[in-house]
Formats: C-alpha cells, structure tokens, sequence
C-alpha cells in the first residue's frame, strides 16, 4: 500500500529569498524572488528609482513544480505605488542545481526555471537566503 506524499517538503527546498544578479559583478538591476514559509512570496525585478512587483500564494503541485497565484502587481517609482493588472495563476516548473558565481568563493544552490510562468523573467537565482 503506498502511503500518501506529503507535496509540501517537495518544495521546502524553496523557502528563501533568491536573486538573479547575487555574486555577479555590478549591475542596475535585479529580479529578487522570495518563497516565505507561510505559502506567500513575491517577485520583484529591481532598477534604480523603480520596481515592479507580484505578489502571490504559491502551493507545491508536484516534484519541482510550484502553482503560483498572484493577488497583488504593482509599481514603485520613487515611492509612488501604481497597481498594475494581477497575472494569471501559472505553474512554475525548476530544477536546483550547485552554482557558482563570480565574486563567490564557494558554490551556491540555484534555481533554474525551467518554464516561465509570464512573471518571472530569469533564467535563474541563486539563493541568498533560506530555512536550511
């Protein structure tokens, strides 16, 4: 008899704040993903003066797959906050892997997207913080 598969340690691995640009060198701009323990994250892609912003629910669908369901999208230029239309829920399917990046000494999990969902737009993150 099998026993049930609990879908959310599938996706523990997650939980952190992940960041397209993080070890690289310099640059203007970052896409910061954040999966929080309590099933919300958010997804904001960075530049000086300016960000723009989904914020959604996400459940474990399956092994490396995520359903992500926003309820907030919005922009934040210089402080002035514009709501934006919210995206359509979208599966989000990934694979993490050790990485390495140029101004790190040491490798890194990294997530790689491996189907965009519309609102993300990195190919991957590496993780800059996260529960293990």
């Amino acid at each position: 008899m099998s026993r049930p598969v609990d879908t959310q340690d599938w996706a523990d691995e997650l939980i952190g704040t992940w960041s397209s640009d993080y070890g690289y060198h310099s640059s203007l701009q970052d896409e910061e993903l954040v999966f929080r323990p309590d099933g919300e994250g958010s997804v904001a892609y960075a530049r000086p003066g300016s960000s723009d912003c989904v914020l959604f629910r996400w459940t474990p669908s399956g092994p490396d797959s995520v359903l992500l369901t926003p309820h907030r999208s919005y922009r934040d230029e210089n402080g002035e906050i514009t709501e934006h239309d919210v995206p359509a829920a979208a599966a989000f399917h990934y694979r993490l892997e050790q990485g390495i990046r140029p101004l790190l000494d040491h490798p890194l999990p990294v997530l790689v997207v491996m189907e965009h969902t519309g609102f993300l737009v990195a190919d991957s993150y590496a993780q800059v913080t996260g529960g293990r």
